[in-house]
């Protein structure tokens, strides 16, 4: 009998006390969102200038992309100094609430050295510019492509992304 109670119960017994310990209330550690979103800030390889500056402003909800700004622009968000040739990339952390999105504007610096910003231009339509979203990860690679559009005589967004990484 007492080999029984070794061999059976007492297996039984330490599987079932360990398996106490596994029934944790989950709002004892309410898990904090994250308002941090790192981000690896691309000018693509097809761009024709440099970037130099980086403006945000912060809008609703993600999953609500027609809101509206729910705040001001910032200054140039980059480090000083930066210079973003077509095909450079920056990192920088951008203070973007987990599930919000942010949109962006550019300034550009020309070949002769002229810098200016993208929709300070005459004939720049006043859309909403390109997101940056805090979605599905704490890591971002946002890219963009800048061109001169003969037909109207501007430089334009001609493609942007913005992916979980």
């Amino acid at each position: 009998m007492k080999r029984i109670f070794i061999f059976l119960i007492l297996p039984a017994f330490f599987l079932l006390s360990s398996m106490s310990g596994c029934d944790k209330d989950e709002a004892e550690d309410p898990v904090e969102p994250n308002d941090v979103l790192h981000v690896e800030f691309r000018n693509d390889s097809d761009s024709d200038v440099s970037i130099t500056i980086l403006q945000i402003r912060p809008h609703g909800n993600a999953g609500e992309p027609d809101s509206g700004p729910t705040g001001d622009w910032t200054g140039n968000i980059f480090p000083a100094g930066t210079v973003l040739a077509s095909g450079q990339s920056v990192n920088i952390d951008l203070s973007i609430p987990n599930l919000y999105w942010s949109e962006y504007r550019l300034g550009i610096l020309l070949d002769d050295g002229t810098t200016f910003m993208l929709h300070e231009q005459e004939g720049w339509n006043d859309q909403t510019g390109p997101p940056i979203t805090h979605w599905g990860s704490d890591s971002r690679m946002v890219y963009v492509t800048v061109k001169y559009n003969e037909d109207i005589g501007i430089y334009v967004i001609r493609g942007w992304g913005d992916n979980a990484v």
